[in-house]
């Protein structure tokens, strides 16, 4: 009989992933402070974050929800994980956001929204004003409970038809959007969009984990090589710039096969050395670079202007390697000494 493959290995190939996926939305999201510095697929990172997500929940909660896991622990503890790093975005966009002078109405009432994790539900602009990427965050916590809620239904074949009439869907809203891309999800108007990216990635995610703790128990093969090998190859899809009429099929491509595809083979190997290390790294800060780039970055725009009165895009590009330099320092620092430390209290209590 095959005994399952160990469930809390580290899958450190899949934190350097998600660390360069963050630092290529930040450079998507800052583009002003690099000189125009752009990478046009990189929004596809989402749905990598999604695809990544579902195997690491599977892994992390699976078999505890078979157990004795309660439904309302499970989605208490995804809270405690996300919480209170989002909590500090939300204070550095409103402290942008009153340095702009917002109007004090709007911005308390998106303020209260934003505080209990929900959407804004007007059709223009942003589903959450204050932190533009909290969409995908309310997004992963609809899908948690989903996962969660129908973990002993959606099994076996239901799980593969999940996965594929939501890759329909997929299919469906990236042909027929105005964009013609997947760049949905953020506003009400591409919220559809947004719903068919989180459930294809997140259970095709949950699928390839089932897939992998299925097979023997095998010890991953160590090098670096190939580690960095597979970063290059996701690393090269965000940064294409596909000709338009591509788009649709590209951005299909890379989500429906490509991404599980790599995904799949990154679980056979481990990095070593110094390598393990800065892949462990970028999977350690990722999540605070991706919750808290925007409104840094609106802050320090709002504060240089405030100073100089001149836009920091100004600057260029030194702006924004001073803020990535920055960023990532303190989001060392803030997942250490603030998020790690406040996690472990909530845990206990």
């Amino acid at each position: 009989m095959a005994t399952s493959a160990p469930r809390h290995r580290l899958f450190l190939c899949l934190d350097g992933l998600r660390g360069v996926a963050a630092l290529l939305i930040v450079v998507r999201h800052t583009t002003q402070l690099l000189g125009g510095l752009s990478f046009e697929a990189s929004y596809l990172a989402v749905d990598l974050f999604f695809l990544l997500s579902g195997f690491v929940i599977g892994n992390a909660y699976e078999e505890k929800l078979k157990r004795n896991m309660s439904f309302p622990t499970f989605m208490a503890t995804r809270l405690i994980r996300l919480y209170p790093l989002y909590l500090i975005g939300l204070l550095l966009g409103l402290m942008a956001a009153i340095i702009r002078h917002v109007d004090a109405a709007a911005l308390l009432y998106h303020g209260l929204l934003s505080l209990v994790f929900l959407p804004n539900p007007d059709a223009k602009g942003d589903i959450f004003p204050i932190n533009g990427p909290t969409w995908s965050l309310f997004l992963e916590l609809v899908v948690n409970a989903l996962y969660a809620a129908t973990l002993g239904i959606v099994v076996g074949k239901r799980l593969v038809s999940v996965v594929a009439v939501s890759a329909i869907g997929l299919a469906a809203c990236a042909i027929l959007a105005p964009t013609s891309n997947l760049d949905l999800g953020w506003t009400v108007a591409t919220s559809v969009g947004g719903v068919f990216r989180v459930l294809f990635s997140f259970f095709a995610g949950v699928l390839l984990y089932r897939r992998f703790s299925s097979r023997p128990i095998q010890e991953a093969r160590r090098g670096n090589v190939a580690s960095w090998l597979i970063l290059a190859c996701m690393s090269a899809i965000l940064v294409s710039s596909p000709p338009a009429w591509a788009v649709p099929f590209f951005d299909l491509t890379a989500v429906l096969v490509v991404f599980p595809v790599l995904i799949y083979a990154t679980l056979g190997w481990q990095p070593i050395g110094f390598s393990a290390t800065l892949f462990k790294f970028g999977g350690l800060i990722s999540y605070a670079i991706y919750v808290l780039h925007a409104p840094a970055s609106y802050l320090a725009g709002n504060v240089h202007h405030l100073l100089f009165r001149t836009d920091i895009g100004s600057a260029a590009p030194w702006s924004g390697i001073a803020f990535l330099v920055v960023l990532l320092l303190a989001c060392f620092i803030v997942d250490r000494y603030y998020d790690l430390p406040v996690r472990r209290y909530l845990s206990r209590n």
